[in-house]
C-alpha cells in the first residue's frame, strides 16, 4: 500500500506539473526489494492515452476505462463519475493479460512476423475470459506495423497469479488461429514457468529462460 501511494502521488505530481486533463498511462519500473525498506522505482515514461494493460485495470476494479476517458473528454470530472481516488474500489483478485502476436520467437529471441489470411478464427470464451481482438476469418495478416492479433484477459476472483495463470493457459489452448502462425505456445510455456508463477519474473526473464520457453526444435 505504501508503495502504491508513492506511485500515485509521482504520477500526479507529474500531470499537474505539465496540466494535463485526460486519461494518461503512467509507466515505472519497482526494484526488487533489498531489505525492510520500500523498493525504489524509476520513472519510464507517460502517455496520453490509454495502454494495452488497461484491461488488467478494467478487469481487477470493475471500471470501464474507455468510458471514463470519452467523460472527461466531454467535461466530466472524476469525481462526478465516482471515481476520485476515496472511492475507487480495491482491486478483486488478479487478471494476466496475454498478447497474441502474428509472430513466432527465433532461437536467439528475435520476434519473427508471420502473415496469411486467417482460415479460421475462435477466441475463447468463457466465465473470467475477456478477449479483445480485430481478427475474424478471412483477416489478411501480416504487412501491418502492429502484430497484436488479440488480448486474451483472465481474471481470477481467487487464488492469486496461479490461478490466473492458469486460467489464461487453459484459455489459450482453446484458441484456434489458423492460416498464420504466432507466438501462442510462447505464451503458454511463460504461463507455466516457475519463476513466471512466483510472481518473481523480472524484465530478464525472457532472456534468462529463453531456451526453456521455445518449442524444443526452435530452440535447438
Amino acid at each position: 500500500d505504501t508503495l502504491r501511494e508513492r506511485l500515485i502521488d509521482s504520477a500526479v505530481t507529474l500531470a499537474r506539473k505539465v496540466a494535463c486533463s485526460g486519461l494518461i498511462t503512467f509507466e515505472f519500473l519497482v526494484e526488487p526489494p533489498t531489505g525492510p525498506s520500500e523498493p525504489a522505482f524509476h520513472f519510464i515514461e507517460a502517455n496520453p492515452r490509454l495502454q494495452v494493460e488497461h484491461t488488467i485495470t478494467e478487469e481487477v476494479l470493475g471500471i470501464d476505462l474507455v468510458a471514463a476517458q470519452i467523460e472527461v473528454a466531454l467535461g466530466r470530472t472524476l469525481s462526478e463519475q465516482g471515481l476520485d481516488q476515496a472511492r475507487v474500489p480495491t482491486p478483486r483478485g488478479c487478471a494476466v493479460q496475454a498478447r497474441v502476436h502474428l509472430e513466432t520467437t527465433g532461437p536467439d529471441g528475435t520476434a519473427l512476423p508471420s502473415s496469411g489470411t486467417l482460415t479460421a478464427f475462435a477466441p475463447p470464451t468463457g466465465p473470467g475470459v475477456r478477449v479483445d481482438t480485430h481478427g475474424t476469418t478471412g483477416h489478411s495478416a501480416g504487412g501491418g506495423f502492429d502484430p497484436l492479433l488479440a488480448k486474451v484477459v483472465a481474471h481470477a476472483p481467487r487464488g492469486g497469479l496461479v490461478a490466473a495463470a492458469d486460467l489464461a493457459d487453459r484459455a489459450l489452448g482453446e484458441f484456434t488461429v489458423v492460416g498464420a502462425d504466432t507466438n501462442i505456445s510462447f505464451l503458454r510455456a511463460v504461463l507455466r514457468h516457475p519463476t513466471f508463477r512466483s510472481g518473481e519474473a523480472t524484465t530478464a526473464f525472457v532472456d534468462d529462460h529463453l531456451p526453456e520457453l521455445l518449442p524444443r526444435e526452435e530452440a535447438t
